[in-house]
């Protein structure tokens, strides 16, 4: 009876607010452009040094990033079929329980690294079909026990900038993908660099980011796998209320002070970012700051374009905002229409059923 109460009241939440579509004021699209188009510049600055040395040194370790080597083998791999997509966002420790689920209706899951910590602990303990990397620093060895999950048999999609050491550690097989970069001098000196080594027609396939991983699981998703159902969990977009904005600890949720009578330093948890806040798909508000704000604008238009380009070309397309809380989806007064707001248990039920309803639907076309 109490399961009952919080699944309806989930509902009545979310349900409270009007479907609207994703439209910005110019004003408003205007500033957050400008400021995510700054943020891109701070990152291709800061990074690009690392970049180029990663790509270098993953050329000569693997020899090339094209053909057999390239995220392109999955095309069309899950055509028709629904695919999980699982980010790291603090709302993912509320339903992880969920997710073994999906394995049991046989829908793929397609995990970012940062939820791989997460999916790996014992007590949670779900392997992913898919494993997707856009750090192009040392992620594992800071917070990743390779000893608590076998992946020998899991791909890991990393884009080609990736650190060379990190992949190395990698059990299973290895396939890459290359962000796309924004239109400023620095990107541009940047491609001709790469170019040095790895001419454009050796590129693995060109991926539309949005600056994050989820951005890339969504492109992996419908332009790769053809996924015709997309849930995701743990796509949050904004800290929780302890300030958190990973289900596990992190050094990103942690500040280090020194001001210890004994001289010692100790950690303790980071205050809410003092950037802004934002309502989230139940009308709450919630902090979050200026990257994360701009990746959740980049992934809302995304979703209407893919959706809008689907229903142009009368096929199906869903987007399932399963993550129960975050901000993807929340745009101002209401919920994106675009996508639908389901608990994760509820999504996975919903999109294994319908994909058998599809499945059995063409198969009838196909007899005709």
């Amino acid at each position: 009876m109490e399961k009952e109460m919080e699944k309806d009241l989930f509902y009545t939440m979310v349900m409270r607010r009007p479907l609207l579509d994703v439209i910005q004021e110019k004003e408003e699209q205007e500033y957050w452009q400008k400021t995510f188009s700054k943020s891109n510049g701070i990152t291709v600055y800061s990074w690009r040094n690392d970049w180029l040395r990663n790509v270098k040194e993953n050329k000569e370790h693997f020899g090339y990033f094209h053909r057999d080597h390239s995220v392109k083998v999955f095309h069309n791999e899950l055509l028709n079929k629904p695919l999980l997509l699982v980010g790291a966002g603090p709302s993912l420790q509320n339903n992880i329980q969920h997710i073994k689920l999906a394995k049991e209706k046989g829908i793929k899951i397609l995990a970012g690294h940062h939820a791989l910590m997460y999916l790996a602990r014992e007590d949670v303990n779900v392997k992913p079909d898919y494993v997707l990397t856009l750090d192009s620093g040392k992620m594992w060895d800071e917070y990743y026990a390779f000893d608590k999950m076998d992946c020998s048999d899991v791909p890991l999609l990393a884009d080609m900038t990736c650190n060379t050491d990190q992949l190395k550690q990698w059990k299973g097989p290895i396939y890459f993908y290359k962000s796309s970069y924004p239109d400023n001098e620095i990107a541009r000196y940047l491609k001709m660099e790469i170019e040095r080594f790895v001419p454009e027609d050796q590129y693995p396939s060109l991926m539309e980011v949005g600056g994050h991983a989820m951005g890339a699981m969504l492109g992996m998703a419908k332009g790769i796998f053809q996924a015709n159902q997309i849930l995701f969990a743990g796509a949050d977009y904004s800290f929780n209320n302890q300030g958190k904005f990973y289900p596990f600890d992190h050094k990103i949720d942690q500040v280090v002070v020194t001001d210890n009578h004994d001289g010692s330093s100790s950690e303790k948890p980071a205050p809410p970012p003092p950037e802004g806040q934002i309502f989230d798909i139940f009308g709450n508000s919630v902090y979050t700051n200026s990257a994360y704000l701009g990746f959740k604008n980049v992934m809302d238009l995304a979703i209407r374009a893919n959706k809008l380009n689907a229903l142009a070309n009368n096929q199906e397309l869903d987007f399932i905002n399963c993550s129960e809380g975050g901000a993807l989806g929340s745009v101002n007064g209401g919920n994106s229409k675009w996508m639908q707001y389901m608990k994760l248990e509820d999504a996975i039920h919903y999109a294994s059923e319908k994909n058998k309803r599809l499945f059995e639907f063409r198969k009838k076309q196909e007899v005709k």
